[in-house]
């Protein structure tokens, strides 16, 4: 199976990924549910509304983390893809050079070589 890509295209990708992790991270889902719960004074509504914010603050750290997770290893991915590649045409340009250098001694007869 070949694979191509374009790092320049996963790097804008995973750099997407890190600022919407950044950008969630950021938001307050706290500061109006506690004015919910001021607002819905008495009963179990204030209870409600305040363990609703530790919910969605969890949530919101748990999404995060994964966000985050998923932006490193879509470089680290992209990295070890780029490096197989260089690995694989420098073996292969070793390999064409070789050739060249050998000539045909080192094939088989059937490839026009002595073997």
């Amino acid at each position: 199976m070949n694979v191509q890509i374009i790092r320049s295209e996963v790097e804008r990708s995973a750099r997407s990924i890190k600022s919407a992790a950044d950008q969630v991270a950021k938001i307050d889902f706290g500061s109006p549910l506690v004015k919910i719960a001021r607002a819905l004074a008495g009963g179990v509504s204030p209870g409600a509304a305040n363990g609703f914010k530790g919910e969605w603050k969890a949530d919101q750290d748990r999404w995060v983390r994964a966000a985050n997770g998923h932006h490193a290893r879509t470089l680290d991915d992209a990295n070890r893809i780029v490096e197989t590649d260089d690995t694989v045409a420098h073996r292969g340009s070793g390999q064409v050079n070789a050739l060249n250098q050998d000539g045909a001694t080192h094939l088989p007869r059937r490839m026009g070589g002595p073997l």
